[in-house]
């Protein structure tokens, strides 16, 4: 019985991640309209932006941690899936390098994250009333022209 226990624990938090994947990605997704391809994919050099990362790194773990997420393996999966809604099959290759960046203390990764954990906490105390201000002037100042 303790394999299959395993099993039914990680489809469920699988499950389980999918689901509030959904629901946060649902948060920024405004913010990338206008920077959007013709097909819906976001620009190529997005998906090695530091800041970029960083950010979205802080927004997603602070909108986890808003949904009381304390599962280890489904807050990684939860990321996971959250990086995958932005950057289709490479969330997981995004989110190893975003752990990395964290894991070897990169003070200016670190920075990003803050910001994106700060900002996004705003957004849920005023209900949604906020803006993610530093994603949006790093959208259009890096992006706007692409």
């Amino acid at each position: 019985m303790g394999p299959m226990l395993g099993i039914f624990r990680t489809f469920r938090n699988r499950f389980r991640a999918i689901k509030a994947a959904d629901q946060i990605a649902r948060l920024l997704v405004p913010a990338f309209v206008y920077f959007r391809g013709p097909t819906g994919e976001l620009d190529k050099k997005m998906r090695t932006d530091e800041f970029l990362l960083s950010y979205m790194y802080g927004v997603f773990v602070c909108a986890i941690d808003v949904r009381d997420i304390t599962d280890d393996m489904q807050r990684g999966f939860t990321l996971w899936e959250c990086f995958d809604r932005f950057f289709p099959g490479e969330g997981k290759q995004v989110l190893s390098l975003c752990n990395l960046r964290v894991e070897s203390g990169d003070e200016q990764f670190d920075s990003g994250v803050a910001k994106g954990y700060k900002e996004m906490m705003e957004v849920y105390k005023s209900e949604g009333q906020s803006t993610l201000p530093s994603l949006r002037k790093h959208l259009v100042r890096h992006y706007a022209s692409t």
